[in-house]
C-alpha cells in the first residue's frame, strides 16, 4: 500500500507521482469505476507490477484489487 498524486491522465490511464521521482501507471482496467479523481488529489494504491525498463522501473498500481481491500483493513 502507498500513498501518492494524482499527476496526469493519458488516454483513460493515470500517472501516479509517488515522490522522489518515482511515477507509477494506474490503468483503467484497474481503477474503480465509481471513483473520479482530479489532478493533484491523494490517493492510496496497491502496486501490482515492477518490471524493468531502459528508463527505469515502470511501476503499475491498482485500486481494484482484493490486496487493496485486505491492506486497508
Amino acid at each position: 500500500l502507498i500513498n501518492g498524486t494524482v499527476k496526469r491522465f493519458e488516454r483513460g490511464d493515470m500517472i501516479i507521482d509517488l515522490g522522489n521521482n518515482l511515477e507509477a501507471l494506474l490503468s483503467k482496467n484497474e481503477q474503480v469505476r465509481s471513483e473520479n479523481w482530479n489532478q493533484g488529489e491523494r490517493i492510496r494504491v496497491v502496486i501490482s507490477d515492477i518490471s524493468k525498463d531502459p528508463k527505469g522501473p515502470q511501476i503499475r498500481v491498482s485500486r481494484g484489487s482484493a490486496e487493496l481491500l485486505k491492506r486497508l483493513f
